[in-house]
């Protein structure tokens, strides 16, 4: 399987960023939304946070599963 450090190596690093980015914005706005996360992909908050904070990266099929929630999220998202 290969190594997402590969797979993101060779994506623009700002749409990596902006993900990550959207994601910890998206975990800040409610109490919970953390855990609501790390559950709806299979880890634990503290994996969740580490991925958020930079500290490790997610192996590829984690982070395919990162990009499926946030599209899901944003299509949730009320229109204003």
């Amino acid at each position: 399987m290969e190594n997402v450090s590969d797979t993101l190596s060779r994506m623009p690093p700002e749409e990596v960023e902006l993900l990550l980015i959207e994601l910890q914005a998206w975990c800040k706005e409610k109490h919970g939304r953390q855990r609501e996360l790390a559950d709806a992909i299979g880890v634990s908050e503290q994996v969740v946070s580490n991925w958020l904070y930079r500290r490790k990266n997610p192996s590829l099929p984690y982070w395919l599963k990162l990009v499926a929630f946030a599209k899901k999220q944003r299509r949730a998202k009320p229109r204003t």
